[in-house]
């Protein structure tokens, strides 16, 4: 195999890894609040853990509670980070749902705060559904784009009449 064609496999599986959206695992270098986990940078990187530092822009997404339910809803919290790490404040980013049937943002875009953050609620949208779902935050930094995934579950409850 000549080696044009394994640096074009190297730079496809890169591309796929980026674009894909890893969801509820995290890594160390992503904040995560208690109770919850962090959702993993699709471009960027976590700036913590194990010495790694961040060469490009950042945004992550934490989610107070992996589970939601329509009694309890969770607490979004977005961070987006410079390339040296530092907060960027003022940034609007956009959220989403990818499915969008089992659970509903309080906004569909946030701003971030001096320190780089901005939150929003989850909430699930009917009583009755239940399933898994991909909560995405892109944020557009100059000619950058960055974005993270989280996955969620929704816990939802049938009902009940008592004679």
């Amino acid at each position: 195999m000549s080696l044009l064609k394994i640096w074009s496999a190297l730079v496809a599986l890169l591309v796929v890894t980026l674009v894909g959206c890893g969801g509820g695992g995290g890594d160390a270098g992503n904040l995560a609040l208690p109770g919850g986990s962090a959702g993993t940078p699709i471009l960027g990187g976590g700036t913590g853990g194990g010495g790694t530092t961040s060469s490009v822009a950042s945004v992550a997404v934490a989610v107070s509670s992996s589970v939601i339910t329509a009694a309890s809803p969770a607490t979004i919290t977005i961070t987006v980070r410079d390339a040296g790490g530092g907060p960027i404040a003022g940034k609007v980013v956009d959220l989403k749902t990818v499915r969008g049937t089992l659970a509903t943002l309080s906004v569909s875009s946030v701003a971030t705060d001096a320190n780089g953050s901005a939150t929003a609620r989850l909430s699930a949208a009917s009583a009755g559904l239940s399933g898994a779902d991909d909560l995405v935050a892109v944020a557009n930094l100059g000619t950058t784009t960055v974005q993270a995934c989280i996955g969620f579950s929704v816990a939802g409850s049938v009902p009940t009449v008592g004679l």
